[in-house]
């Protein structure tokens, strides 16, 4: 059952820092915070842990039927195991459990302020004034540390014209009940809206899957394995990617087959040049007749869509799985500085022009997230231990972030993707720069 504890250090004293979000990233940045000696609390909007996997919440963008799509094993807290009996795979659910026991079992509690909305967040001197919704008293600290995530802002397309059916973001999906006996258009073919074409087929009158341009489908399994423990191995060994793309392509085509033949566009990219799709029921779904594949769409006219080949379709409800803007609506709007459609961020973590505002969990690794956070949290940690202490590292530190050259032509999706063992040396090596001795 969700919790509401609301036992936190008094709104009067300054704080060393505060934690946006009691997600998983929230959670292991509080925990490596307060193991620091920084007395550190969090802010949560819900009346419990759990962020993204708090299925049913405002907050949450999962869906019933959700599983993980990266392996138990390489997606746990470190030094925290999941249960031996959960399968590969785990449900929504029993993430959700497993992050609860993670709260409790490093005494996190206790740190949080749940069912507190953050409204606002003032520079104040050098720290910040935190105003929460509700008419809770203010609180004030030095650091802020934005955990919010990267899943709760929908980017839906301007697709021009209008429809008298109901447009709905992938994040309002959550069970095939509301797809029942209706006419649906997909609109993406990333994981989410692969899986609810796939799920919406069996209940829906007809499902159109529009698609700009093609991805490819990875199984799960690979000989007998989480398909992310098989490709760890080509990581470890140095493998470079085109070779690691040719040992994937049997093994992925024998599963799949050309994509083509199911009527998916060939992608125009390289296999791993960006995230394969953790899918291999959407040709099957294809080929029982269940979805049909769609270009872009061109227009909306009342109940019809037109697509960019001429093609049209009648259709009650359109569900956009088009991605995700990043946002900080607390944040004042000249706080950051922008490239596109992402924050300029050293190491996806700090503003070059701030030294008391930090961002943990802004990456998706194709696996190990959480340790990934937690190497995050660790130097968010050094930065400002080195900062009180007024060491000679900090000074450095501020000079590499501000010296660091911007890749304002990325895309967010490119910004927020990581190789894992590559950006973990990065952040093992400034940890190490400013460990204090």
């Amino acid at each position: 059952m969700p919790q509401n504890v609301t036992s936190t250090p008094s709104s009067n004293d300054r704080l060393s820092c505060v934690v946006i979000g009691a997600g998983p990233a929230g959670l292991v940045a509080l925990k490596v915070l307060r193991e620091s000696g920084l007395n550190a609390v969090a802010l949560e909007r819900e009346d419990d842990v759990g962020g993204n996997w708090y299925f049913g919440r405002d907050s949450s963008s999962v869906y019933q039927s959700t599983h993980l799509i990266t392996s138990k094993r390489f997606t746990e807290f470190p030094g925290f195991p999941m249960p031996d009996d959960y399968p590969a795979y785990p449900r929504h659910d029993q993430m959700l459990a497993y992050i609860r026991g993670f709260a409790k079992h490093h005494g996190l509690y206790d740190a949080i302020r749940f069912n507190s909305k953050l409204s606002n967040a003032t520079p104040d001197g050098q720290g910040w004034r935190l105003d929460v919704d509700g008419g809770q008293t203010p609180l004030f600290c030095d650091s802020l540390i934005v955990a919010t995530g990267n899943y709760w802002c929908p980017r839906l397309p301007n697709f021009g014209g209008e429809f008298t059916g109901r447009i709905m973001p992938s994040r309002e999906y959550k069970s095939p009940e509301q797809v029942s006996e209706k006419n649906v258009v997909v609109v993406g073919n990333g994981n989410t809206g692969c899986d609810i074409a796939v799920e919406s087929g069996h209940v829906a009158k007809k499902v159109y899957l529009s698609v700009r341009e093609g991805r490819f489908l990875m199984p799960k399994f690979m000989f007998g394995l989480p398909s992310d423990e098989v490709g760890d191995w080509t990581f470890k060994w140095g493998i470079p990617r085109w070779l690691r793309a040719a040992l994937s392509w049997f093994p992925m085509h024998l599963s799949v087959g050309p994509l083509n033949l199911a009527g998916l566009p060939k992608p125009r990219h390289k296999l791993f040049a960006r995230q394969p799709i953790m899918n291999t029921q959407l040709p099957v779904a294809i080929g029982h007749g269940r979805v049909e594949v769609k270009p872009q769409i061109a227009r909306l006219e009342g109940s019809q869509v037109h697509f960019v080949d001429g093609s049209s379709v009648q259709a009650d409800l359109l569900i956009c799985a088009t991605g995700y803007q990043l946002r900080f609506p607390f944040l004042p709007a000249d706080l950051l500085t922008w490239d596109k459609d992402h924050p300029r961020l050293y190491l996806n973590i700090t503003p070059p022009e701030r030294d008391n505002l930090h961002f943990v969990g802004m990456i998706e690794p194709r696996t190990k997230f959480p340790e990934l956070v937690h190497l995050q949290s660790e130097l968010i940690a050094n930065v400002l231990r080195t900062q009180k202490a007024g060491d000679s590292k900090h000074n450095a530190f501020l000079k590499a972030k501000q010296t660091s050259p911007s890749r304002s032509e990325q895309s967010q999706e490119e910004f927020l993707a990581c190789e894992y063992y590559t950006y973990r040396k990065h952040l093992r090596n400034a940890i190490q720069q400013l460990s204090l001795s």
